[in-house]
């Protein structure tokens, strides 16, 4: 019945809002109890959502992407360095070198970390050993990196999303549509789904376009999905939920006040961070005591 109810509330956009204590810095990496946030010139920071108390603190320069699990944070900075670090002492584990450029974008598949550089290329490390094997093939900056189905999906400033075999480590699809930067990128359930600086999402499947979701008035910088929704957020503020199997709009999120960075969706909550310096956890689980107007 629990299930059944926390579904209902997604569909009808029916939710308990929380604002977290937030210690005033743009969150760029987060998940159901954490988020990492960073403010330039500053240490990022790993703190708890609900009381607020810090657990990790980095020392890594500038800090441009960043990817976390129960025992490793990995972060990508300006400087074009990879550095790992555990989670529960905040000391250093090891620095990965070879990128020429930004490290905007971070993904990690157990002791492999995926990153995209705006050198253009994919780098796939062994954190054990800090070799790495390279992926070639965008023109222009890589934005974006994250694993799934067993594939690398990427996203570039070329408009391309691009999906590479895991294991053997060779591109397998070009996707084609997009008319600007493609800022993120994911695929889950034989799906991609894809956001871009031209304002639309597009859902694929077996190397085809099925739909495009139009509604966002700016560019679509991160998103997330499951087997039933996707959620995508804009530099519009806005965060839209669609439906993924037909690609209506069921309702908009709108109490961010600046554009949103990053998202993560669990089965009953999202949690939501802007460059309004927020971070949000939307509860559709609980009793609800808000919800959207369609």
């Amino acid at each position: 019945m629990q299930n059944y109810l926390t579904w209902l509330n997604w569909k009808r956009g029916s939710f308990k809002l929380f604002k977290t204590s937030n210690p005033s810095k743009l969150g760029i990496a987060l998940d159901d109890q954490q988020a990492f946030s960073v403010t330039a010139g500053q240490p990022g920071q790993l703190w708890d959502l609900k009381t607020g108390r810090m657990r990790a603190r980095l020392n890594a320069g500038i800090i441009t992407s960043c990817k976390f699990d129960q025992d490793t944070i990995v972060v990508g900075s300006l400087n074009a360095t990879i550095s790992v670090w555990d989670k529960n002492t905040s000391q250093l584990v090891r620095e990965l070198h070879g990128h020429q450029g930004e490290v905007g974008s971070i993904s990690k598949h157990g002791n492999q970390v995926i990153s995209g550089s705006e050198d253009g290329t994919i780098r796939v490390w062994d954190i054990t050993t800090g070799e790495s094997h390279v992926l070639s093939g965008h023109v222009g900056s890589v934005c974006s990196v994250t694993v799934g189905d067993g594939l690398i999906v990427s996203g570039g400033s070329d408009a391309t999303v691009r999906l590479w075999d895991l294991k053997e480590l060779v591109q397998k699809t070009i996707l084609t549509g997009h008319g600007s930067v493609v800022f993120c990128a994911e695929t889950k359930h034989g799906y991609v789904c894809s956001g871009s600086q031209d304002k639309l999402v597009k859902v694929w499947r077996n190397g085809k376009c099925l739909r495009t979701l139009k509604g966002h008035k700016e560019a679509v910088i991160c998103l997330q999905f499951d087997e039933h929704k996707i959620v995508s957020g804009s530099s519009d503020n806005h965060i839209k939920i669609w439906d993924l199997h037909s690609g209506r709009l069921l309702y908009s999120l709108m109490r961010h006040t600046a554009p949103v960075w990053s998202l993560h969706l669990s089965e009953t909550k999202l949690i939501s961070s802007s460059f309004d310096q927020s971070v949000l956890v939307w509860d559709f689980m609980h009793r609800p005591e808000e919800q959207v107007d369609h």
